[in-house]
């Protein structure tokens, strides 16, 4: 099954860097409004990085100290945090925003919290 969920979280990630590097001119539009939509995208994206790893790691081992929940969170907001300076430097109509990366944050915070009410 780890290799399952190692497949799963490796997946998402190639599918978000993916979506978070494309050149603005290609990013879809939606077709209506909603006020600060791509936030919202943002967090569900990395809740969901964070889950599908946390998923990999409890089929690994029994328990997950604080300690590495910590690391995990501190990991996926370094990696978000490094997707806003890749857009800002390196990818057409793309730019750093604060805001993403206070969204990414929050979202792997929220994903390794779903985790420990899913499991409890």
């Amino acid at each position: 099954m780890a290799n399952f969920y190692f497949f799963l979280w490796l997946s998402w990630l190639i599918t978000i860097s993916f979506l978070l590097l494309m050149p603005g001119k290609h990013l879809p539009e939606a077709g209506f409004e909603v006020p600060h939509l791509d936030k919202y995208l943002h967090f569900v994206m990395f809740a969901i990085l964070s889950f599908f790893f946390l998923l990999y790691r409890k089929s690994k081992v029994d328990s997950i100290e604080n300690k590495e929940k910590i690391a995990i969170i501190m990991l996926i907001s370094a990696f978000g945090l490094l997707i806003e300076f890749i857009q800002e430097f390196f990818i057409e109509d793309r730019y750093f925003d604060i805001w993403d990366v206070f969204a990414n944050v929050l979202g792997a915070i929220s994903g390794v919290m779903l985790m420990f009410c899913i499991k409890k």
